[in-house]
């Protein structure tokens, strides 16, 4: 790809972060982003055949990374004990750290991705750690376990989820989910004593 060329992506890229965080990928406009990005619609056509493909291109591989790092964390020990889960907070601090080194991916992808492949990627995201929590002794299976395990998961994406949202500065979200986490813990430890 010619210099000239890899200048025209880079200036489609930014100006598609751009119009899908303004505009969400549904709305968002192929003609508004060559705008932004001084090229043509055909230029556009040429990097990137359709709209799901440069929506992609933004995220795949941020996203791709995350879940694999959210997957190793999760199955990193087979003691999947509250205390053991909880009393880790290297894990949430790398995934924060991550997050916020990718942040105009993530934003898309947790805040603006209704009607691309990645509008579920929060779901996957907390089947990961549900599956974790279901190691857990001392839940039976009972429905009101289930939802209980699926909303303690839930619980925790969203955290992060919310942090991006928001607009949390780096310190900001950090110190917010240093509060979550101490949270969550004494939450978790409380139940497992009883």
């Amino acid at each position: 790809m010619s210099r000239g060329s890899e200048l025209t992506r880079q200036r489609i890229l930014d100006a598609a972060s751009e119009e899908f965080r303004l505009h969400g990928y549904p709305d968002a406009s192929m003609r508004r982003i060559a705008h932004g990005a001084k090229a043509t619609t055909g230029a556009i056509y040429h990097h990137f055949p359709s709209k799901e493909l440069l929506f992609d291109a933004l995220v795949r591989e941020p996203a791709e990374q995350l879940l694999s790092l959210w997957v190793a964390l999760h199955t990193a020990s087979d003691n999947a004990t509250p205390e053991a889960h909880h009393h880790s907070n290297d894990g949430t601090d790398a995934v924060l750290a991550f997050v916020y080194d990718h942040l105009d991916a993530f934003r898309l992808v947790f805040c603006h991705a209704a009607g691309t492949p990645y509008e579920n990627y929060a779901k996957r995201l907390i089947a990961v750690e549900e599956a974790t929590y279901r190691r857990i002794p001392g839940f039976d299976g009972s429905p009101a376990d289930d939802l209980f395990l699926h909303t303690a998961a839930a619980s925790g994406v969203e955290a992060l989820r919310a942090a991006v949202e928001h607009d949390l500065s780096r310190n900001e979200a950090q110190k917010y989910m240093t509060r979550i986490k101490e949270f969550r813990t004494k939450g978790w430890m409380g139940l497992v004593a009883t």
